[in-house]
């Protein structure tokens, strides 16, 4: 009876999608962000989507729409954490709107990502070539990508500091992807 029980614990688990990724990665964009800055994000989304169709094979982010964000709650541990339940949001939370106990922690930093789960972009005035990058390095983190090692000197958008231009993906960009998922042809 116990290895029963342990067979339909399993078969109910599977049949629930535990383990499954859904995809695409249902991205949200913050209200706050221009319209300028929405066109931006859309195509760079654009871009890491024919990335990965070319080898991957599917599109791993689908913009759902745009929605209100609560910037005062954008940086706290719930909005945080990709398990919350809520839906993930490309945020454009401009460096003043910081609170004060977090600005140590997020000042220093462009951006952040996790796997299906918020894109914190810190807006300042950047040109738009460099807001494309950041936003292309944030996007390969939220479909699971971590950083290209720094011992690796090839250029790459998703170098701790993207060393590659704000046009796409590199050659080690793709080397990283492929270690992710399952590559058509392997890096182009």
């Amino acid at each position: 009876m116990e290895k029963f029980s342990v067979i339909v614990f399993f078969v109910a688990l599977a049949w629930a999608g535990f383990g499954c990724d859904d995809r695409p990665y249902e991205l949200w964009l913050d209200s706050a962000c221009s319209p300028g800055d929405q066109e931006v994000i859309r195509d760079s989304v654009a871009t890491v989507n024919a990335w990965t169709r070319e080898n991957v094979g599917e599109a791993l982010i689908e913009i759902a729409g745009i929605d209100d964000v609560d910037h005062t709650r954008a940086l706290t541990d719930e909005m945080l954490n990709p398990n919350s339940g809520k839906r993930d949001f490309a945020i454009c939370l401009p460096r003043e709107e910081i609170p004060e106990n977090q600005r140590e922690k997020w000042e220093p930093l462009f951006g952040w990502a996790v796997q299906s789960g918020n894109i914190i972009l810190l807006i300042e005035p950047l040109e738009t070539n460099k807001f494309r990058q950041r936003i292309l390095h944030e996007t390969g983190h939220y479909i699971g990508l971590g950083h290209v090692p720094k011992t690796d000197p090839r250029p790459a958008i998703m170098h701790a500091h993207p060393t590659a231009t704000a046009d796409g993906y590199t050659i080690a960009d793709t080397e990283l992807l492929c270690g992710n998922y399952d590559c058509k042809g392997g890096a182009r």
